[in-house]
């Protein structure tokens, strides 16, 4: 009798530790923004920015755009998907 008692209450135990409903599961990724202007691509020739995120986090880059050059920015070519993919690629245009 004591054994089944010492069972079920280890059962009890695991399943209570198992039913744990833990909040940092259901969070968003943390979110890094970079925004890149105008005026910066106009008076750098070369734009170099490090940041830093946490595993499974979010990077947004927000670039410049001018649709009267006839130019457009292309999908990334990311040579490591391990470390980094693009999951989102969205125009907007300018606020105005």
């Amino acid at each position: 009798m004591k054994r089944l008692a010492l069972i079920l209450s280890i059962l009890l135990l695991l399943f209570t530790i198992g039913c744990d409903n833990d909040d940092d599961d259901n969070t968003l990724p943390e979110l890094v923004a970079v925004e890149v202007s105008c005026d910066d691509f106009t008076e750098l020739k070369h734009i170099s920015k490090e940041v830093k995120g946490p595993v499974e986090g979010a990077l947004t880059l927000i670039l410049c755009s001018n649709p009267s050059t006839g130019f457009e920015w292309e999908s990334a070519e990311i040579s490591d998907t391990t470390v980094l993919k693009q999951a989102h690629h969205e125009y907007v245009g300018p606020e105005g």
